[in-house]
C-alpha cells in the first residue's frame, strides 16, 4: 500500500468517524462526544493538508470547506447550548 493511499483512507475514516460521533452525541445530548467529533474532523483535515499537500485542485475546496463548517459548528455549540429550547 502506497503512503498516499494510506494517509487517504485515514482521512476518509477519521472523517466519517467524526461524523459519526458528532451525530450520536448531538442525538443523546452528549457535548464533549460533539466537540470529540470535531476535534477528530479537524484532524483529519490536518492529516490532508500536511500529508497529500497539492494532490489535486480539490485540496483549497476541501480545507475551505472544512475550515467554514467545522468553525461555524464550533461556534455555535459555544454560543449556544446543547439542548433544544422551546
Amino acid at each position: 500500500m502506497s503512503y498516499a493511499l494510506a494517509a487517504a483512507i485515514a482521512v476518509g475514516v477519521l472523517n466519517v468517524v467524526g461524523m459519526v460521533v458528532a451525530m450520536i452525541s448531538g442525538y443523546r445530548d452528549f457535548w464533549w462526544g460533539e466537540r470529540l467529533g470535531i476535534a477528530l474532523m479537524l484532524c483529519a483535515a490536518a492529516i490532508y493538508v500536511v500529508l497529500l499537500p497539492g494532490s489535486d485542485s480539490v485540496t483549497p475546496w476541501y480545507i475551505g470547506f472544512a475550515l467554514v463548517v467545522l468553525g461555524l459548528r464550533w461556534l455555535m455549540i459555544r454560543r449556544f447550548t446543547y439542548r433544544p429550547r422551546g
